[in-house]
């Protein structure tokens, strides 16, 4: 089976999802073909990795005030912009790859833009 996980920030920061997707791509990879698109920097793994829309900063992990979180549900805030940026630049990767799966982790957003572009399972 051929996956893909699309994980902005792995490469950028080690908190909580990053290291679990890493985990997680490893496990699958001994049995199918796993590739990981990311932002940050590539590193020697056991899985595939693609970097796509290239990033030196990650974004914040969540919004600080009202006004900002309601930008955030909205998705008007400068981190969904980014999100929408990478699915979107991932996309020609995945009609490469051509997945059976893909796991999204970066939100909703990012579930939308996918199901509009892709016919993965997701």
């Amino acid at each position: 089976m051929k996956i893909a996980i699309l994980h902005m920030t792995m490469g950028l920061v080690e908190r909580g999802s990053e290291g679990v997707i890493d985990q997680l791509a490893g496990e699958l990879a001994k049995r199918n073909e796993v590739l990981v698109i990311q932002s940050g920097a590539i590193s020697k793994k056991a899985y595939q990795i693609k970097r796509v829309h290239p990033l030196s900063v990650p974004p914040s992990p969540s919004p600080k005030n009202i006004i900002d979180k309601f930008m955030f549900r909205l998705h008007l805030d400068d981190e969904s912009g980014n999100v929408a940026e990478f699915t979107k630049k991932s996309i020609p990767t995945l009609t490469q790859f051509k997945p059976d799966i893909i796991v999204a982790v970066n939100g909703s957003l990012q579930v939308r833009l996918l199901k509009d572009h892709t016919d993965a399972k997701i």
